[in-house]
């Protein structure tokens, strides 16, 4: 078996939807129980995913904020983001089986965004000041509902899943 040459480099693990937390000005738009939402935050979120990885080195990015306050995986730009018509764009407003559970107004919009941009804008430092000097592998960690995929894709997802960016990949790291 031929090997080619080691590859070094910077590997960078985006943990998106580890946490439960969400600012107090959240609840003010709530239209479900608090339990319900504690509830369906919960299922929602890639609990303990990140220690999933805690003894692997390299640079770990999370938000401090859950996914159903900012998902910040979303296009900011509704008319690309596939799940915005269900209600889940970078703001949600609609649960998975298409029950409102938060309404807000644009004050609350822009303090959203701004997160956001916020997130990214540090993201983005991070990534190019490692690409000036090294490669940089993104790894993306997240756990999957078999509940929610067989649900919305009648089948359940795979264990694990390496997905590949056809825009932002190195075909020397995948070869």
């Amino acid at each position: 078996m031929e090997y080619k040459e080691e590859i070094k480099m910077k590997i960078l693990l985006h943990i998106p939807h580890t946490s439960l937390r969400v600012p107090k000005a959240f609840y003010k738009g709530l239209r479900i129980t608090k339990e319900e939402f504690r509830k369906y935050n919960l299922k929602m979120s890639d609990i303990y995913v990140d220690y999933l990885f805690s003894d692997i080195k390299a640079i770990k990015i999370k938000p401090k904020y859950s996914r159903l306050y900012c998902d910040i995986e979303k296009f900011k730009d509704n008319s690309k983001e596939f799940m915005f018509k269900y209600g889940q764009g970078v703001i949600y407003t609609h649960t998975y089986d298409g029950i409102l559970f938060h309404q807000h107004d644009d004050k609350y919009k822009n303090k959203v965004y701004k997160y956001y941009d916020k997130y990214h804008n540090r993201l983005d430092r991070i990534t190019k000041r490692i690409i000036k000097k090294d490669k940089l592998l993104i790894l993306d960690i997240h756990s999957y509902s078999d509940e929610l995929a067989i649900k919305h894709h009648n089948a359940p997802f795979p264990d694990i899943c390496i997905g590949v960016e056809k825009d932002y990949y190195d075909e020397e790291i995948l070869n």
